[in-house]
């Protein structure tokens, strides 16, 4: 009886296992340095988030991780564009 669909072949189907793990360390930075920007607009560019890596379209664009930096350093006393003084 002949094999129907391919079910019973010998031969191994192509797979691309090996690049889920660069696609998924590739989408996790992007996914950083977008949510690095967003968090650096918010609070307008403050000094607290560091020296931004480079400037491009007008904009200085941070490192992936100096948002969780910054955040350090807002609970010595920086306090937010809004803010005066810390939060009661």
């Amino acid at each position: 009886m002949p094999a129907k669909c391919g079910l019973t072949t010998s031969k191994p189907a192509k797979t691309f296992r090996w690049l889920y793990l660069p696609f998924t360390l590739v989408l996790g930075l992007g996914s950083m340095i977008l949510a690095t920007q967003r968090i650096a607009a918010f609070w307008n560019y403050q000094p607290a988030l560091g020296k931004p890596l480079f400037t491009a379209f007008n904009l200085p664009w941070y490192a992936p991780w100096s948002a969780w930096s910054g955040q350090r350093k807002q609970r010595r006393g920086f306090h937010g564009p809004d803010q005066s003084g810390p939060v009661s």
